[in-house]
């Protein structure tokens, strides 16, 4: 080998730590960045669902009949 590549290699084996700190930093930076990007995605269409929920709810209110003359005839029983 020539005089070159031995201090390449030797320059390479020096820095191999340093190297190695930068790819883990890297990899552990860019899935902490994809777990944010996908809890924002998941809140941002939670939070557009329940948006389209309740104003579906709010223009279509459900009104129910309730049948009170049983109560109503009990009541004016107890008042005579």
């Amino acid at each position: 080998m020539s005089q070159e590549k031995v201090d390449l290699h030797k320059q390479q084996k020096h820095d191999r730590k340093k190297l190695v700190k930068k790819r883990k930093i890297e990899q552990v930076s860019l899935v902490i960045a994809g777990v944010l990007v996908a809890a924002a995605l998941i809140t941002w269409i939670g939070f557009s669902v329940h948006s389209k929920y309740e104003e579906n709810k709010a223009a279509n209110p459900v009104y129910h009949d309730i049948d009170v003359s049983a109560m109503t005839d009990y009541l004016y029983e107890l008042e005579e």
